[in-house]
């Protein structure tokens, strides 16, 4: 019995890699390009599909180059020459100066600068999100594992690095230091206009972003880190205790008003509001611990006795836990 092979041929595979068709599309384009007509819809169509099926096929070569690290500086190293040659070459005059070489070559020049703006712009995007994975990859591996409850017979806890802000006050702040920032770069520009004309807005952006926003931002994260330290979360049978940065608040769940819990983010927090006493309001995304920059999961008992004390449970798109009250 002969079986029939299901494999593509050699020649089936070769005809299907993308550089072949884009040279394809770049020698139905040459014609045109030396008859002074490269400029017409249909070659110049031809000639961006072309560069954008080649530069495909650099990719994928790319991404064979072994070892990985090795690869993604390749792929940086290329991305960063094509894009500052197309840059330079529009600024300085590229495309003027390739036309008016003798022909054929100027025409033929031209055709290829086109078609190596679709290659490059794909190979550039490719290799920012190579970066970037790469990137976040390597902060994930970095990362500590999240804390855990510490269970005993009646009670689970967890030790964080927290520090006490509402989030009201977070606000605030936010947004006084964006309009006081505002108000003080329009200063220093209104100051320096002749050196601010002369050096263009460039010089703006890097002025406001270097000389101002960075001492203030690392004002507010000195402080935050000041004002941060350890606080244990204690879930005793029915009740949550608080303890630590001189803090030390046992509320009952059926005297809170609201129980907020945010497990990971930015916004990693935990809310006590009862009547008896001010919102206690803990932040742990910017308190500058990334091992403890996150809460574990409320246990299955403590939702169900946080259920059983009245409490009505919902959860946000963000992933914000919220126990509340109904009003009466």
């Amino acid at each position: 019995m002969t079986g029939t092979s299901t494999r593509p041929s050699s020649t089936a595979l070769r005809w299907g890699r993308p550089w072949i068709w884009g040279t394809a599309c770049l020698l139905i384009a040459t014609p045109f390009f030396l008859s002074g007509r490269g400029m017409d819809f249909l070659p110049f169509v031809l000639v961006l599909i072309g560069g954008l099926l080649i530069g495909r096929s650099a990719l994928a070569a790319l991404g064979r180059i072994r070892p990985v690290r090795r690869g993604t500086v390749v792929h940086v190293v290329l991305a960063v020459t094509l894009v500052a040659g197309g840059v330079l070459g529009t600024r300085f005059g590229g495309w003027d100066s390739a036309a008016s070489l003798p022909a054929p070559l100027g025409a033929l020049v031209v055709m290829v600068l086109l078609a190596m703006m679709p290659a490059g712009a794909w190979i550039a995007l490719a290799a920012l999100g190579r970066v970037s994975v790469g990137t976040r990859a390597a902060a994930e591996a970095a990362l500590p594992t999240p804390p855990a409850w510490e269970r005993t017979r009646a009670t689970v806890r967890v030790t964080v690095i927290a520090l006490v802000l509402r989030m009201r006050t977070l606000v605030i702040v936010i947004v006084a230091s964006a309009v006081g920032l505002g108000l003080v770069a329009v200063a220093v520009l209104i100051a320096f206009d002749r050196l601010v004309t002369a050096a263009g807005p460039r010089f703006a952006v890097v002025l406001v972003a270097i000389v101002l926003a960075a001492p203030l931002l690392g004002m507010l994260h000195l402080t935050v880190r000041r004002r941060s330290g350890p606080v244990t979360l204690t879930l005793e049978p029915a009740a949550i205790r608080v303890s630590g940065l001189g803090i030390d608040r046992f509320t009952r769940f059926r005297d809170l008003d609201e129980l907020r819990w945010q497990a990971g983010g930015e916004y990693a927090r935990v809310v006590v509001r009862d009547a008896g006493g001010p919102e206690l309001s803990l932040f742990l995304g910017f308190a500058g611990a990334r091992a403890t920059a996150a809460l574990p999961a409320l246990p299955d008992h403590v939702r169900a006795d946080l259920t059983a004390a009245g409490l009505v449970e919902s959860v946000d798109r963000g992933g914000l836990v919220r126990f509340t009250r109904p009003r009466r």
